[in-house]
């Protein structure tokens, strides 16, 4: 069976210290049928600078690929809607620029997603620091979280209502989630927690105990 495209959908503001490990961990990434779209929020450093060379250099690895900066600010919100208008995925992760995507996340959230019949997969992550050195293997076990009782869609429901923390703000989805239950909120300054309220309503996730995504923690 054909693999479903699965668009990375990657806003940026100011992470010129980051944005090439970002771009090179979704390049690295052993799925192959990958579309990459990218908008910088009117960076006032070397951002998109950076991004643009390395996106002319790379092409080749996409299905498809958007590289464009805006003239003003617009905010998170507005920005993610953008990517996701973009978008032609039959799947969406939204990645962070200062992020890290690990080599296998989206090959096995997909296979994850089909085999659950889910339109959303919570998952780990680890920690790394400014520099990318790693903090701890699980977010979740960082903030002394049991995986294993967050396999119960309640106890993962009420852990991320109560609880709220990384790595509850990382999106994975199927494209047509977001026509049901609506784009980000663009009057918000955090788009994160409010959308996944909305994906818990929805009630089509579960919770893969995998880390995807390397998260980092940053003093400023």
């Amino acid at each position: 069976d054909e693999a479903p495209l699965v668009s990375i959908l990657m806003p940026c503001y100011n992470h010129e210290a980051y944005i090439i490990s970002a771009l090179e961990s979704v390049a690295s990434s052993d799925y192959k049928l990958i579309e990459f779209i990218f908008i910088d929020d009117a960076s006032t450093d070397n951002s998109f600078n950076l991004a643009s060379k390395w996106f002319e250099e790379n092409m080749s690895r996409f299905a498809r690929t958007v590289c464009i900066q805006h003239e003003k600010n617009q905010g998170v919100c507005a920005t993610l809607n953008e990517l996701y208008a973009f978008s032609r995925g039959e799947y969406l992760c939204y990645a962070g620029s200062d992020d890290l995507v690990l080599k296998n996340a989206i090959s096995k959230q997909v296979s994850f997603a089909l085999s659950r019949g889910v339109d959303f997969v919570f998952s780990d992550c680890l920690l790394i620091d400014e520099s990318g050195k790693l903090i701890s293997n699980s977010a979740l076990q960082y903030f002394g979280k049991n995986s294993q009782k967050l396999i119960r869609k309640a106890c993962l429901t009420a852990d991320i209502i109560i609880s709220w923390e990384v790595p509850w703000n990382k999106l994975f989805m199927k494209s047509a989630l977001v026509e049901r239950i609506g784009y980000f909120n663009e009057s918000l300054c955090f788009e994160d927690r409010d959308f996944i309220i909305r994906v818990l309503l929805n009630g089509s996730f579960e919770f893969m105990s995998d880390a995807t995504t390397a998260y980092r923690i940053r003093l400023k």
